[in-house]
């Protein structure tokens, strides 16, 4: 995942970067405004971050205008460097708020787009994703999840209706092991399924992709179809 930090501030984007890197979100570093809106469209883009270390109505009127346009989450961060006390705060505020900063940019990035309601994501007629109790709900039936079979769901939610090579999951939900095949995720890929589809032989849930590279799908699920 991608987090949009908009600052001409070198030591807090720095900052940030080492941070989230163990958080698997990359920080992409703009200090211009105009590429902003076209990489808000990306799948992968988390959520955006403006600096305005003296915020003006005009950076507001900005901020607005992100708004109106997309349904990421759009925050403002203050990183006046004026100040040695505030600057050595915010760094200590930095630190300690990433980890549960980072779960609210991904529930409200999922409950913006449609996808969430409360700590519940709908899958299917009748299937959902409790993300609170890390489980499976399928025809009032509760199936708990183990930990890394949430983190896969976790990617494929995220990317909910996009296709994802086999790499890209082995990448995302596996980062820094060694030793990992694809059959470690063909497993878990079959233990998924074995929660969310009435038929694991016939999925309509979670789905191979055949075309380019291959890989997995998790489909769309409007509920008001």
């Amino acid at each position: 995942m991608k987090l949009i930090f908009v600052s001409e501030n070198q030591n807090q984007v720095a900052l940030v970067k080492r941070i989230l890197k163990d958080h698997e979100v990359d920080v992409v570093h703009m200090t211009c405004r105009d590429s902003v809106q076209s990489m808000l469209h990306e799948q992968e883009c988390l959520a955006v971050v403006l600096d305005f270390p003296n915020p003006t109505e005009d950076d507001f009127t900005y901020w607005r205008e992100l708004l109106e346009g997309t349904y990421k989450p759009i925050l403002i961060l203050s990183s006046d460097q004026s100040d040695s006390g505030r600057i050595v705060a915010r760094q200590q505020a930095t630190i300690q708020l990433a980890e549960p900063l980072i779960e609210v940019l991904h529930t409200l990035s999922l409950k913006q787009s449609g996808y969430f309601t409360g700590n519940v994501i709908a899958l299917e007629q009748n299937v959902y994703f409790d993300t609170i109790q890390r489980s499976i709900i399928r025809e009032n039936e509760m199936y708990p999840l183990t930990n890394r079979e949430f983190q896969l769901l976790y990617v494929l939610v995220q990317r909910m209706g996009t296709p994802i090579t086999a790499k890209e999951l082995l990448d995302l939900v596996w980062t820094g092991e060694y030793e990992v095949s694809f059959s470690n995720l063909y497993h878990y890929i079959r233990k998924l399924r074995e929660k969310l589809e009435c038929n694991p032989n016939d999925p309509k849930i979670l789905l191979t992709h055949k075309k380019g590279e291959g890989g997995f799908v998790l489909r769309f699920f409007d509920e008001k179809v």
